[in-house]
């Protein structure tokens, strides 16, 4: 499990819009959502999550940088 804040924020928000750990290796983190049109894998250990990486994920499941400010 990721032991970075800004990595584990994210992966609680990811957590609340019903987002599944599909599996944890090596530092990456690979996770799944019935809505999703395909599984995200990031990188864990970097510290803070680039918001490439962030917003690239927050496309694959039809949300945008708001739902992400309003989590908070």
């Amino acid at each position: 499990f990721p032991t970075r804040r800004s990595s584990y924020l994210f992966i609680k928000f990811l957590e609340s819009k019903d987002c599944k750990c599909i599996r944890h290796h090596k530092g990456h983190y690979r996770g799944s959502q019935p809505k999703a049109r395909r599984p995200r894998t990031w990188q864990d250990h970097i510290d803070p999550v680039p918001m490439r990486v962030i917003k690239t994920n927050l496309k694959t499941l039809g949300l945008t940088l708001a739902d992400i400010r309003k989590f908070k």
